[in-house]
């Protein structure tokens, strides 16, 4: 089996690093992923296999989509339906009102993080605190919301919104935004990621769908390799000693055309094909980024 990302369906009630857990026996190789999703969340959690793992940070997806249901009326400590209720509110459900909420949120806007996140202040983690009934001041960040809209209304108080948005937004804060501006709060009470950047969930497969793979010697239909999810440009160089030790490597040795700029990123491959890491173009050579080897 190949190095790469395999697009996993998360189910609810677990975390994402169980998934990591599970797909690591699985395949008994270095595992991580590019985003974590809440117990509660279900949907797209692609998740880096091997070599993959180590450039994580390249493919972390800047753009999101969520399908998200919202209980209007109800307001709890963690923003959605796993916490303390804070605050009942008997709601009239009238359409337009919630549409023209919706609205007010839709592009650039400063968000207020949960206090129940995994975001460190002063080297603590703000959950951590908020499970001890501390509550501190939080910087608003700048969030945007690409698409909001309105799936369905769902009797007596819930609704569901599409929304398409930045990394870095809590749809439990968006919810909690929306309620506040219909007038009677709200709170997350399903969600589900359809996107991740460039995997989508009508792409996904379960865990177990992937370890039956495993078992047939078949994962590999379903894992992109490491070369398909970048967008650099593809260099083959000549397979000297200084290609593997990972010193920089004069422009002399490379064997493809040179159509790349200074302080442009290229993946690097010998003349087997084999990719050998990620180099940054520096005057006449090339250095390093990430080893791939």
């Amino acid at each position: 089996m190949h190095d790469g990302v395999i697009n996993i369906n998360k189910p609810k009630g677990c975390t994402s690093y169980d998934i990591v857990h599970r797909i690591k026996k699985i395949t008994n190789k270095k595992v991580g992923h590019t985003g974590t999703l809440d117990p509660m969340a279900t949907g797209v959690l692609p998740i880096c296999i091997g070599k993959a793992s180590k450039i994580s940070q390249y493919i972390v997806a800047q753009t999101k989509r969520y399908t998200a249901t919202m209980i209007l009326g109800v307001r709890t400590d963690t923003l959605d339906i796993t916490g303390k209720v804070l605050s009942e509110t008997n709601f009239f459900y009238y359409e337009e009102k919630v549409l023209n909420a919706l609205k007010k949120f839709c592009g650039e806007y400063y968000q207020l993080p949960p206090m129940f996140s995994a975001i460190k202040k002063n080297g603590q983690k703000l959950y951590k605190l908020a499970r001890q009934g501390i509550t501190i001041e939080r910087e608003k960040r700048l969030v945007n919301i690409y698409e909001l809209n309105f799936v369905n209304y769902m009797p007596p108080n819930k609704v569901s919104i599409d929304v398409k948005c930045s990394k870095g937004t809590y749809i439990r804060s968006l919810c909690d935004d929306i309620g506040n501006e219909i007038g009677c709060g709200a709170c997350l009470s399903e969600l589900t990621r359809t996107e991740c950047g460039d995997f989508f969930i009508e792409n996904s497969i379960t865990v177990d769908e992937f370890d039956k793979l495993y078992q047939n010697n078949l994962a590999d239909s379903k894992i992109i390799a490491i070369e398909n999810l970048l967008d650099f440009k593809k260099v083959t160089v000549a397979a000297k000693n200084i290609l593997y030790n990972g010193n920089k490597i004069d422009l002399k040795f490379v064997l493809s055309e040179k159509n790349f700029v200074d302080g442009e990123k290229l993946l690097v491959f010998d003349p087997q094909k084999k990719l050998v890491g990620i180099y940054l173009r520096e005057k006449n050579f090339l250095r390093p980024v990430r080893m791939l080897l």
